[in-house]
């Protein structure tokens, strides 16, 4: 399977985002590779953009930006357990029952032990992956960095959860 969402998932997403500004274009991307060229060509600035056209999709769904979606964002040091790092992400995707907050989408760049590759995360609902990438350039920082994506997210209640699985030994 090289998707991680069916179309009609992803038919989904697309709505929702329309729904909150009808103004954002969806670049799809697999794996982080993305085709940089539509983001290249934007013109969101230029001349031939209709300022009025723009306005009214932004007062059109203005209300909706209060809906409680976010992100929260996460940068650590030192190398972390695939298990403890696959753990955190199945507790955090998978225990949502009984839960306010509402996890969509993770990813990240992370730093696992014993391997001299990047490794990249991604996670879409229940479904998730870490794949191992590029290898870390001699003296770069291997820092790790990771996004949770959705609504209601409490930054305190998963930063605590993400310290508990990195001081599981690596």
């Amino acid at each position: 399977q090289d998707h991680l969402v069916q179309e009609p998932e992803l038919a989904a997403v697309r709505a929702a985002v329309a729904s909150i500004n009808a103004a954002a274009r969806v670049v799809p991307c697999q794996r982080c590779r993305v085709d940089v060229r539509p983001l290249l060509t934007l013109n969101s600035l230029g001349a031939r953009r209709d300022l009025r056209q723009q306005r009214a999709a932004v007062s059109k769904n203005a209300a909706q930006h209060s809906s409680g979606v976010g992100t929260v964002s996460f940068e650590f040091a030192g190398a972390v357990s695939e298990a403890a790092l696959s753990g955190w992400v199945e507790s955090v995707c998978w225990d949502q029952d009984g839960r306010e907050a509402q996890v969509w989408r993770i990813k990240g760049l992370v730093n696992v032990a014993g391997s001299p590759q990047k490794h990249m995360l991604q996670a879409v609902h229940e479904l998730y992956e870490v794949v191992a990438g590029p290898e870390w350039e001699a003296g770069e920082e291997r820092n790790s960095r990771i996004v949770v994506i959705g609504k209601h997210l409490r930054r305190a209640e998963l930063e605590g959860s993400l310290q508990k699985a990195l001081a599981q030994p690596a």
